[in-house]
């Protein structure tokens, strides 16, 4: 039998994660206003982080992996960390849809482990770019389908 909650009884407020440790985004992302690639680590990334955090750029500030996105409950760990499993997973809005973009911390974490059974379980219900060299598009049949109707408009 399901208990019923009281109207007062306030629910749980989660923690939001911190960054800290993990500083993958500082090499993956590409940052405009300090003319950074993506693929090159930062000029101020520091063996503590970020050594002009106070004062980063609005794309730092305004960049959220998938992990940061989640809140603290305990369902994942470190492990799901972007520097401890080698990609950082990127939720975006696309022409095909939602999806998510991949890059990779470490060459070849995409392809193998834990990183490539989330990037097949997401694979199944949306698109995933993995931003690698070559770079691959997974997804159910459908969005693959539209995706090669897009670049066969823009051919």
């Amino acid at each position: 039998m399901r208990k019923k909650r009281n109207k007062k009884t306030k629910r749980k407020r989660l923690p939001a994660r911190s960054c800290l440790p993990c500083t993958a985004c500082c090499t993956c992302i590409g940052v405009e206003e300090l003319d950074k690639a993506p693929g090159e680590p930062c000029p101020h990334l520091t063996d503590k982080g970020c050594g002009i955090y106070p004062d980063r750029p609005e794309t730092c500030r305004n960049w959220k992996c998938l992990w940061l996105n989640q809140k603290a409950d305990g369902k994942t760990d470190v492990l799901d960390r972007p520097d401890q499993l080698g990609i950082v997973i990127y939720p975006q809005n696309t022409q095909l849809g939602f999806a998510f973009c991949v890059f990779e911390v470490r060459p070849g974490a995409a392809r193998e482990g834990l990183a490539r059974n989330y990037i097949e379980a997401f694979a199944k219900r949306t698109a995933v770019f993995i931003m690698t060299n070559p770079r691959e598009l997974l997804g159910p049949p459908e969005v693959l389908e539209k995706a090669r109707d897009i670049l066969a408009e823009v051919s």
